[in-house]
């Protein structure tokens, strides 16, 4: 993709600006902010990319259905309606100032419309509900790698890999001949994920199970869990992460897996529109949820 048009089809700006933003991906921002003497216009976390294009995505779809198709056609009325939209959904002020920063990095960093920048940011998140939301983790792995302690590194490793609760993890079961792995979620309902294309993974988790439950042997669990959010807490100021609890292992899982699905979909054929229903659905089913508009709203956090 060398450049794009005015008159570009929305499928496609979302397309390029996904490519453009993806750039900085795995460099440092303070580097490239020191080579060209000024703030990075790309993204440099793989997780925030996902994020903010998940972000996009949904700002896309609901243009097309407000027959916008177009990126010329895109103004200033059609963002602030997408914004009307999300507050109408009853969006949290977090999730609503995550979604401000990806669309202005999608429009004015992405596609160059510096008509559209979002100014009064502030303005519109503080319409939304207060409240807190998990949020995907920009480098979870890395952040896993942090915590020193290894029950807690065990607990992080069974969420990131499953989309277990913390309560969760510790009940989780494996079935070695299916390769898949059981969860009792809320409500006493069981939950089956299966794991016969990502065998990595389900050694992970595997290996993570065995460690907590040597580790549940010398400590209660309410010791254990305690603790773990002290070593996590540690861990993500040690990285510059976002401080959050365990959730936002899970908030990383359903946000990838969506993303994995979305992809499969494609694919197979699918229509983008049918593709992003499906990998809700999906990615949903893994976490426990029946509802394709809660996976939304953690994977757009």
């Amino acid at each position: 993709m060398k450049g794009i048009s005015a008159k570009a089809g929305l499928a496609y700006a979302l397309k390029y600006a996904a490519e453009q933003l993806a750039k900085g991906i795995g460099i440092s921002r303070h580097k490239v902010q020191n080579m060209i003497g000024g703030q990075s216009k790309w993204i440099h976390g793989s997780n925030t990319h996902r994020r903010y294009m998940s972000v996009a995505r949904d700002f896309v779809n609901q243009c097309k259905a407000n027959s916008v198709n177009r990126l010329d056609k895109v103004t200033q009325g059609t963002v602030a309606g997408y914004f009307e939209r999300r507050l109408q959904c009853g969006v949290t002020q977090a999730t609503l100032k995550v979604e401000i920063s990806a669309i202005n990095k999608f429009l004015v960093d992405g596609l160059g419309r510096k008509d559209l920048l979002i100014t009064n940011g502030q303005a519109v998140w503080r319409q939304a509900e207060s409240g807190s939301r998990a949020y995907p983790f920009d480098n979870p792995q890395l952040l896993i790698d942090a915590i020193k302690e290894p029950a807690a590194k065990a607990i992080a490793k069974i969420e990131y890999h499953t989309s277990a609760r913390i309560a969760e993890t510790k009940n989780i079961r494996i079935d070695e001949k299916n390769k898949t792995v059981s969860i009792i979620g809320k409500g006493g309902k069981e939950r089956d994920i299966d794991y016969s294309g990502r065998t990595g993974k389900f050694e992970t988790i595997k290996e993570a199970k065995n460690i907590l439950e040597n580790a549940l042997q010398e400590r209660s669990w309410h010791q254990i869990r305690t603790e773990s959010y002290q070593y996590l807490h540690q861990a993500e100021r040690a990285i510059g992460e976002i401080i959050q609890g365990f959730h936002g292992f899970r908030a990383s899982y359903i946000s990838e897996r969506y993303e994995e699905k979305y992809e499969q979909y494609v694919r197979e054929g699918k229509t983008e529109d049918e593709a992003d229903r499906l990998a809700d659905l999906a990615a949903g089913r893994e976490a426990g949820h029946e509802r394709a508009d809660t996976t939304r709203h953690y994977r757009m956090a």
